[in-house]
């Protein structure tokens, strides 16, 4: 696939050049090996090639046993085995075919009718239900050594000629290329029967359907996401999966040995465990759970009896590698495009900030500086496409075409406008209303606009439920945003009242810990209650309603005075924030039995397509009602 001027080879594509590359040399060694005493391994060669016929003999009985598909495809394996069979006996029994050739017409007959009819039996290998794109590579590339064979076979002669060396040796070299294709081809078809016969998914599948909870269905939910993703070869989008496989036990000790020396003397003055028991309990967790080091010390694991519920937790290896992956729509990105969400929103009457400005490309898409004026108090500068508030700005607007960041740095509007059009070259920009918080809440911040993450989920009668809620503060030097893992604090928020609970940070380092009030106003927070709370719920639900085709969506939603206001959706947010203010994990929540739910019903689909209708016809409805 060719991006810019750099050519970039898919994974699926660079294993079989790999192999490729390993056979030829192999090849290259066989002749060399047989080159001095013809007669014997030649008669080797006709006897190993004979077995890989037989092997295919067996893969192709098997796939016209098992297919799926129409009854001319169960035929044409058949057949394909049957012509198997007459290949290996010839391989066996002293060129049968070489005397039919004789009798019947020129030499190499047999080789060119079977080349002919290759492709034809390619294209139905290649068009079986499900077939993947590896097994598909690996029958064309063993087509292309099949067609080198059999010109080496038809031109043996001149060939010995040219390059100098014996006929004897030459014909090692046509049964080493036989070798080569019947190989590459084996490969290809094994893949094949692997992922449409045995299917290992299928009793993913079924562990998901017959699980008793919801940490079973979704860990076989993400046991089948490996399982479809190692036999499709599909293009992972965070490094390959074969890799991070391998350096998993290496980066599980990094990160314990890293963590412990953050964490482990403040941890041994609250728990009495020594850091070499903890880095102990890292290691233990990381192979049963998969629960890497940092999320021993944000999940408080140390704690007496909290390792039994280790596996309940969902990190960001399953939730990210796997779970968000299977709950995707296809092509789905009303969310993470600002812009495009923000028009969603406006065209449903949804609550957001007022769009001043969009910049793209070193211009000014919409609106205008005219725009930038009273009203309009102050500006807040995002991404289209940013994650965890990366490059915003944040100004407050003096009046006479001037502005201050939250440092007091004090530009002109010109300035301003020219730097956003300059970076938008990079990646467009949102020039938005600064929204600003509630009276109620305005002090537990330092100044960057507070907001709720509520997350709304899919449920089994296709309504949209609020499972969980945490109040974000920005804390210390940065006012701009209160992005959790941008070093701010968050509190859970009780569902059925809006009460919060205790303020932490992310965990990862000694600090912050658990506070009651705010670090920077002293601001009670534990037991406050949220002003507008009912809003807000219905609010998310309402906005679900409108993106209805996804099954879970993380909202930020802003307090303001004039009531609650969507700020961003997030198709896959992160739960850390949920696990570690309410200090239970998803699988003991009603998130985690969504969730559950949800994949299983994308499982189905996955399987077959049909089972998605249900789902959809019920999103369709639900957000025809909103």
């Amino acid at each position: 696939m060719r991006r810019g001027r750099v050519i970039a080879i898919e994974p699926e594509m660079g294993a079989i050049l790999a192999f490729a590359l390993g056979i030829a040399l192999l090849l290259a060694g066989v002749t060399y090996l047989f080159s001095s005493t013809v007669p014997d391994e030649l008669l080797l060669l006709n006897e190993i090639n004979g077995l890989g016929y037989l092997v295919a003999l067996v893969m192709s009985g098997l796939m016209a046993a098992s297919s799926r598909d129409t009854n001319l495809r169960r035929l044409f394996w058949a057949l394909l085995a049957t012509l198997l069979a007459v290949l290996a006996v010839n391989e066996f029994a002293d060129d049968v075919l070489l005397r039919m050739e004789r009798e019947w017409a020129d030499a190499d007959y047999d080789d060119l009718v079977i080349w002919i009819l290759t492709p034809i039996g390619i294209y139905v290998a290649g068009s079986t239900r499900g077939a993947p794109r590896p097994a598909r590579l690996l029958l064309v590339a063993g087509f292309l050594f099949q067609s080198s064979s059999n010109l080496i076979d038809l031109y043996e002669v001149e060939l010995a000629a040219l390059f100098g060396i014996g006929l004897d040796k030459m014909l090692v070299v046509t049964e080493a290329s036989e070798f080569l294709f019947i190989e590459t081809y084996l490969v290809g078809l094994l893949w094949l029967i692997v992922f449409t016969v045995l299917d290992p998914r299928r009793a993913f599948l079924r562990r998901a359907e017959a699980a008793v909870g919801p940490l079973e269905r979704i860990h076989a939910a993400h046991r089948y996401y490996l399982a479809e993703r190692l036999l499709t070869g599909e293009k992972l989008d965070r490094g390959h999966l074969w890799s991070l496989s391998a350096c998993w036990p290496g980066l599980c000790l990094g990160w314990a040995a890293l963590a412990t020396w953050r964490n482990g003397r403040h941890v041994r003055a609250l728990s009495g465990k020594s850091c070499l028991a903890q880095f102990r309990e890292q290691g233990r967790l990381a192979r049963r759970h998969g629960v890497a080091a940092p999320w021993y010390y944000a999940f408080e694991l140390y704690g007496a009896g909290r390792q039994s519920r280790a596996g309940a937790y969902l990190t960001r290896r399953v939730l990210k590698g796997a779970t968000y992956r299977l709950l995707r729509p296809a092509l789905a990105r009303d969310l993470s495009d600002k812009l495009d969400f923000q028009d969603r929103c406006e065209a449903a009457g949804l609550p957001v900030a007022r769009l001043l400005m969009a910049c793209g490309e070193g211009r000014i898409l919409r609106g205008g500086a005219d725009a930038l004026g009273p009203p309009v108090g102050g500006i807040f500068v995002k991404p289209v496409r940013g994650k965890g508030g990366r490059g915003a700005e944040r100004w407050d607007l003096l009046g006479q075409g001037r502005a201050r960041d939250p440092d007091g740095v004090v530009a002109d509007l010109d300035r301003l406008l020219a730097r956003w059009r300059t970076r938008s070259r990079n990646g467009a920009l949102l020039v938005q209303e600064r929204l600003i918080n509630h009276p109620d809440i305005a002090a537990l911040s330092n100044g960057a606009l507070a907001t709720v993450r509520l997350v709304t989920c899919r449920t089994e009668a296709g309504e949209f439920e609020a499972v969980g809620a945490a109040f974000r503060m920005a804390r210390g030097r940065n006012r701009v945003v209160d992005n959790f893992h941008a070093g701010g604090i968050a509190a859970a928020v009780d569902l059925g009242s809006g009460r919060l609970g205790e303020a932490t940070d992310l965990g990862f380092r000694p600090g912050i810990g658990w506070v009651r009030e705010h670090p920077d106003s002293h601001a009670q927070i534990a037991g406050r209650l949220l002003p507008c709370w009912p809003e807000a719920l219905a609010l998310a639900r309402r906005a679900h309603r409108v993106f209805g085709h996804r099954a879970i969506i993380g909202w930020d939603i802003a307090i303001t005075p004039a009531g609650p206001v969507l700020v961003e959706g997030n198709g896959a947010p992160d739960l850390d924030i949920i696990q570690r203010t309410l200090r239970q994990p998803v699988g003991e929540q009603r998130l985690g039995e969504l969730l559950a739910w949800n994949l299983l019903q994308a499982l189905r689909a996955r399987q077959d397509p049909r089972q998605a209708g249900a789902v959809s016809d019920a999103a369709a409805r639900s957000g025809r009602r909103a």
